[in-house]
């Protein structure tokens, strides 16, 4: 809905969605995923895998985005104020499975707020006639825009989704026709399968708050050179925030051993090479493969960092009789640094704590390349429209 005069405009507007996702694979297999596979060796077969069917996910969500904004003109001034609402509001139903070859009859409860998030979201513009022309124009613009967020985390809190869908066991028997012949080759690897196992948690900062936005801020400067050439220079920013992090809570810093490696001798490497390298990790043992993972906000171990920054500049001339030529450069680099400790923790990379001291080296934790290696240079040559000349 908008109302408009000649030097004032406003708009309202509201969007509503609803979206549902069903998947499911029956007793029989049907879906993406069978009741058994076997793997053949010379015509025999050495391997049975079971999975637990049947298998169904339900997932919907209710989103809702509400927004206003006002423009004005005065004199050589455009101002434009936006607002935006979003809420997300995803749900698991609970639901029930009946029995398959391998696996009892199941019950699943419902889980709410998978997320329930609200979210606003200011975004400001404006546009100045510098000299009062026609010619000259300096653009900003200022906003904050929340990330896109379909049924992502309504699967992953599914109860479905930490049953341990399949097992193997190995050996070899004469036939592949039925199940009863799989008794005769030992357990089933992992034992824990059709169990449900949760491995991964999801805290509730990241489901009742904090969705994932970024801050994006632009300048530019466009102005007429002649008659139908026109040079348009701009600088972009991008910062995003809340980041999510995967912090295993079973493992600690002091779960890894140093060690060193030797380089080969080679005139290539510094030093003509033969070189102990150092300042590399390994976890002991005990704790490979162990996980009790927790998904919370990044910021509860600091400060992470991802900001893109950029230029643009380009030419456009019309020719007339529908024909233009135009080229541009543009220049830009993203830079991420999540190189902080807090408490026993460390953070490196976008979605994962690992506690490995490795993390730190600066190769792994700061990334900030060159504004050269995301240079192009582009060009437009001579294009008439269709229809324009007989």
């Amino acid at each position: 809905m908008s109302y408009i005069t000649g030097s004032h405009a406003f708009k309202t507007g509201l969007f509503l969605l609803r979206s549902w996702r069903h998947h499911s694979s029956d007793i029989n297999g049907v879906g993406d995923a069978p009741s058994m596979t076997f793997t053949f060796n010379r015509g025999l077969p050495v391997s049975v895998t079971e999975y637990a069917t049947p298998i169904e996910f339900r997932d919907h969500a209710n989103a809702l985005g509400l927004y206003a904004q006002d423009q004005w003109t005065v004199k050589r001034l455009s101002m434009n104020l936006a607002l935006r609402l979003d809420q997300l509001h995803a749900i698991v139903p609970a639901h029930d499975l009946p029995a398959g070859p391998f696996v009892p009859a199941r019950s699943f409860g419902a889980v709410d707020c998978v997320p329930c998030w609200k979210d606003l979201a200011p975004r400001l513009g404006a546009a100045y006639d510098l000299f009062g022309k026609g010619k000259t124009a300096l653009k900003m613009s200022f906003g904050r825009y929340v990330g896109s967020e379909q049924l992502d985390l309504a699967r992953a809190n599914d109860p479905v989704q930490t049953t341990v869908s399949s097992a193997r066991v190995r050996g070899r028997m004469r036939t592949a026709t039925s199940s009863r012949n799989r008794a005769r080759l030992g357990p089933l690897s992992p034992s824990t399968f059709g169990q449900l196992i949760t491995t991964t948690h999801y805290a509730d900062d990241v489901l009742l708050r904090n969705r994932p936005y970024s801050w994006q801020v632009s300048a530019a400067v466009q102005h007429e050179l002649r008659p139908g050439v026109a040079l348009n220079v701009g600088y972009f920013r991008t910062s995003w925030k809340n980041f999510r992090a995967t912090d295993n809570l079973l493992v600690a810093p002091s779960d890894y051993d140093p060690y060193c490696i030797t380089a080969p001798v080679d005139a290539r490497l510094p030093g003509g090479g033969g070189n102990q390298i150092c300042g590399l990790y390994d976890i002991t043992p005990t704790k490979f493969g162990i996980q009790n993972n927790l998904v919370t906000s990044a910021s509860n171990f600091g400060n992470q960092k991802e900001i893109y920054n950029g230029v643009d500049a380009t030419i456009n001339a019309r020719l007339g009789r529908g024909a233009f030529v135009g080229g541009g450069l543009s220049t830009g680099r993203t830079v991420t640094n999540s190189c902080f400790v807090q408490a026993t923790q460390t953070l490196a990379g976008f979605v994962s704590v690992v506690d490995s001291p490795q993390a730190l080296r600066p190769g792994f934790c700061d990334i900030a390349p060159p504004f050269s290696a995301n240079t192009q240079i582009s060009s437009t040559r001579p294009f008439r429209c269709p229809g324009t000349f007989r």
